[in-house]
């Protein structure tokens, strides 16, 4: 007995440690993130960045709809508490290395520097490569963060943290999608910040 319960409890804390997200959900967080990076090795922070509380401090905000600003998603107060508590749990629970093909975790507060870094480098080689007397700014590589889903109303919508950038700069919101069949169209979302 007073192993099954010591198993369990592993379980249950390894579990919370190291997230593993479904197939249908990374699968579209690969699309998004080659829609901004279309090649290389994708870099994202081992847990999600923190501004995602900034969002919600008005709990009557709404999140919009992408193609029409005139529409917007109710949530209720419970779903966006539901959101904020998912977000928060999201800060202890560390991603998994290689979470999409081509992908490498990197830990978030060395994220930043690690892609400015890669930017530098290649610069450097396309100066020396073109002979330019100076290294020209190169945009190939972007550091993300993004949360595992959050699930609502049954599992119809799905709402996730995502930001991108690099050091020049980038964006961050939190995405709202609803299931279609196998996948999960865009439908809404609430930014927290571009720069």
């Amino acid at each position: 007995m007073k192993y099954s319960v010591l198993i369990a409890l592993i379980n249950l804390v390894f579990g919370r440690l190291t997230a593993q997200p479904d197939s249908a959900f990374l699968k579209t967080l690969k699309d998004v993130i080659r829609e901004i990076q279309p090649e290389s090795t994708i870099y994202y922070s081992d847990l999600p960045f923190e501004d995602f509380e900034n969002g919600f401090k008005d709990t009557k905000r709404k999140i919009y709809f992408y193609f029409d600003p005139k529409e917007h998603i109710h949530l209720s107060h419970k779903e966006k508490v539901e959101i904020i508590s998912g977000l928060k749990a999201a800060q202890n629970s560390s991603l998994p290395d290689s979470l999409i093909i081509n992908s490498k975790r990197i830990p978030r507060d060395s994220l930043e520097n690690y892609t400015y870094k890669l930017n530098l480098r290649a610069a450097y080689s396309i100066a020396t490569v073109t002979e330019a007397k100076y290294a020209l700014y190169v945009r190939r590589f972007w550091g993300f963060s993004f949360s595992l889903p959050i699930y609502l109303r049954n599992k119809s919508l799905m709402a996730f943290y995502f930001s991108y950038y690099d050091n020049s700069g980038g964006a961050s919101w939190i995405t709202v999608r609803k299931k279609d069949g196998e996948k999960w169209i865009r439908i809404g979302g609430l930014s927290l910040g571009a720069w």
